[in-house]
């Protein structure tokens, strides 16, 4: 399948990947979105090296991937939505609970290495 993704940087860590078609508007507003929920994700925790996002639509709804590297850790996650934020938002809430868990354990890890 040909990928119809064009590119634009939300800010220095975040790459946000639209459909070839999508208007200045849809960036604005997606873009905005993005950094919302990146936020909120990095406000209960502590800041990933970088994030991907893309979103595009298919056939029948919106797809979304979200990419983060975090601590030499990629977390991926994905989500479908009637439209671009659902999609996103889907993946978002994946990827905020993968991230959550991936902490954790290192945390663990690291407590029991101390510990040793």
């Amino acid at each position: 399948m040909e990928d119809l993704a064009t590119k634009s940087r939300v800010g220095r860590r975040v790459e946000l990947q639209l459909h070839e078609g999508a208007s200045v508007r849809q960036y604005r507003e997606l873009g905005m979105f993005v950094r919302d929920c990146i936020s909120r994700i990095e406000g209960s925790a502590e800041r990933a090296d970088g994030w991907t996002i893309k979103i595009v639509p298919n056939r029948v709804c919106y797809c979304a991937d979200v990419i983060v590297q975090d601590d030499g850790v990629v977390v991926h996650a994905n989500g479908n939505g009637f439209d671009g934020a659902v999609a996103a938002w889907e993946a978002f809430s994946k990827v905020e609970c993968l991230l959550r868990e991936n902490r954790s354990q290192r945390v663990e890890s690291d407590l029991e290495d101390s510990g040793s």
